[in-house]
């Protein structure tokens, strides 16, 4: 199957439709990464 436009748009369609999404342990550590770290107790943003 190739990833083509249809595809995508259908990929989106189902992730606007989701209240969650459930990853397994794998690809969990693999997003980790990518994510931002929680500011330090007591830091205000900005």
């Amino acid at each position: 199957m190739l990833a083509d436009e249809d595809l995508h748009r259908h990929a989106v369609e189902n992730l606007d439709q989701a209240d969650a999404l459930l990853f397994g342990r794998v690809t969990y550590e693999m997003m980790e990464a990518g994510w931002r770290r929680p500011a330090p107790a007591g830091c205000s943003p900005g």
